[in-house]
């Protein structure tokens, strides 16, 4: 039966770890047989909140937090329900109960919670992430001097959008900002100080909210008769050859990245296979996965031509990276290598008189591509590249033997 009184009562949410153990503390507010939740600004141990609850608490920290805790939800809850005019509503309910002992839920500066975001990212070395998120504040603040919470609606990323196509910014640049902002509201909500009713972001198509749009990706990868003219394209100088050779060692690499490249080390080559885990989802995947792939001919002419003279386990294979670099020299690093590599392709691009400059991005989907060309399964085309989306890739990797790498190496020289 429907209880016709809002009631209230508090939990420990274990579906959301602290970097430091502890899980947040959330209120339920029932009413006539609906619920809604928010954050408060508590976190605990599963053990402590054990320990709060117990009949011997005999610590003083934690019997001073069951005070708060019991006056969030008795005196701090039956005083937010006075305030709160009939008909009862959870939206006026809350915006009652944050008024004033909390962070004040309208006037929660966006702004500060990103650059709370941006600092935590460069305190876990994610510089290139950290800059992502500090391009996508100072966009933001551009278009709006100040911003919060309640002013995340779906007119103000419409908004926005439109600011951004007036300025002449792409729409992929536009949604990598929105996608960030989104995240920081998420963020808000589970902090508790912003209203997960007024929700902005699209969870479906038909939700009446603002779905961030997507651009559709130019096909990147090279033609076969493009593969072919590059392959027989002889270098004119050192530096182009340099390039030239960098590009391919991404191509036969299973289209690794040109950081992954640079912090490729002597350790992951195991006689004829290279094993390793990609920079990128080294810290956003929890199973850790690797990727594998076939020290070809190729790729052992690059490595003798161009290859670290250092032999040992942790020495790189190149001589790009050193050991002892804090996360923006490594970052820095790799755009600087990355930037000129891109150079001398495009004179080389020019040379051949294609349409469009060849980048170390192009090896990657290039490599892709032939696999897929070639009738290989995409299963074993998302593996080859280190993706995780599929759980059928997952079986293949288990199932991967020298033959198999053997067989997509000679795909790959097979243009």
């Amino acid at each position: 039966m429907a209880i016709n009184q809002p009631t209230a009562n508090l939990f420990l949410d274990t579906t959301y770890e602290h970097k430091d153990g502890k899980y947040p503390v959330k209120i339920t507010i029932y009413y006539l047989g609906h619920k809604r939740r928010r954050g408060l600004p508590f976190s605990f141990t599963e053990d402590d909140w054990k320990k709060i609850h117990s009949k011997k608490l005999r610590n003083d920290k934690l019997k001073e937090a069951k005070i708060k805790l019991d006056y969030y939800v008795g005196e701090k809850f039956e005083a937010a329900i006075k305030k709160t005019k009939e008909p009862f509503s959870f939206e006026r309910f809350f915006d009652n109960y944050f008024d004033k002992n909390t962070s004040q839920l309208e006037n929660q500066n966006v702004y500060t919670l990103f650059e709370e975001y941006i600092k935590e990212l460069q305190n876990n070395g994610q510089y290139g992430t950290s800059v992502n998120y500090l391009s996508s504040l100072n966009s933001l603040k551009r278009f709006r001097k100040k911003l919060t919470f309640s002013m995340v609606t779906v007119t103000f990323c419409k908004d926005y959008e439109h600011y951004m196509r007036k300025k002449g910014k792409s729409t992929a640049y536009t949604a990598i900002n929105l996608r960030n902002l989104r995240t920081i509201y998420n963020l808000a909500i589970n902090k508790g100080i912003a209203d997960k009713e007024k929700y902005p972001f699209s969870k479906n198509q038909n939700d009446g909210k603002y779905q961030i749009k997507s651009e559709q990706k130019a096909k990147k990868a090279l033609t076969v008769e493009e593969l072919r003219a590059l392959k027989n394209y002889e270098p004119k100088t050192p530096a182009q050859k340099k390039a030239y050779s960098f590009w391919w060692f991404s191509y036969y690499a299973n289209g690794l990245n040109m950081k992954d490249i640079c912090l490729l080390q002597n350790k992951y080559i195991t006689g004829e296979i290279v094993t390793l885990e990609r920079a990128k989802t080294t810290r956003t995947q929890r199973v850790k996965k690797s990727i594998q792939f076939y020290l070809s001919p190729e790729l052992k002419a690059i490595i003798n031509e161009f290859g670290n003279a250092d032999e040992s386990a942790d020495a790189f294979v190149f001589n790009v990276m050193k050991h002892g670099m804090t996360e923006k020299q490594m970052r820095d690093t790799v755009q600087s290598f990355n930037h000129t590599i891109n150079q001398r392709l495009k004179a080389i691009s020019s040379d051949l008189k294609f349409e469009k400059p060849i980048t170390t991005l192009v090896a990657r989907h290039s490599f892709a591509t032939q696999l897929k060309r070639k009738g290989l399964p995409v299963a074993l085309v998302g593996e080859s590249m280190g993706h995780s989306s599929e759980k059928t890739t997952q079986i293949y990797l288990d199932s991967f033997k020298i033959d198999t790498l053997k067989h997509v190496a000679t795909v790959l020289n097979d243009i």
